[in-house]
């Protein structure tokens, strides 16, 4: 996931069935409110409930020796944490960088690099 708000709010989500903080609960339900009402266009709803269902579906990375998987291949990390690709979020990853862009140029008055 990326550093906009959809994908911070989707790694938060993809997590939420490992730890069931309830206070990452409440932060995903409000971002998603939030980010619906700022970007209608963003099918935020649909996003987040593949992440949700990514991450049961993961193997349990609190549990994960980091350490031993670090020699390897990032695909072949995934594969064996099956960690499934956030199809729904990669559809609209492009725009969302665009709105971002255009946010920041509008709020700092500087144009931001692509």
């Amino acid at each position: 996931y990326g550093r906009n708000p959809v994908g911070e709010l989707c790694t938060l989500t993809f997590g939420y069935p490992h730890t069931r903080n309830r206070g990452i609960g409440v932060l995903v339900l409000i971002g998603m409110f939030k980010i619906k009402k700022d970007m209608r266009d963003v099918p935020v709803f649909k996003i987040v409930r593949q992440a949700y269902r990514n991450g049961k579906k993961a193997a349990w990375l609190p549990g994960v020796d980091w350490e031993a998987m670090l020699p390897l291949p990032l695909e072949e990390v995934r594969r064996q944490l099956n960690i499934l690709p956030p199809t729904e979020y990669q559809k609209i990853e492009k725009c969302l960088k665009c709105k971002e862009a255009d946010y920041q140029s509008q709020h700092t008055g500087m144009p931001q690099p692509a």
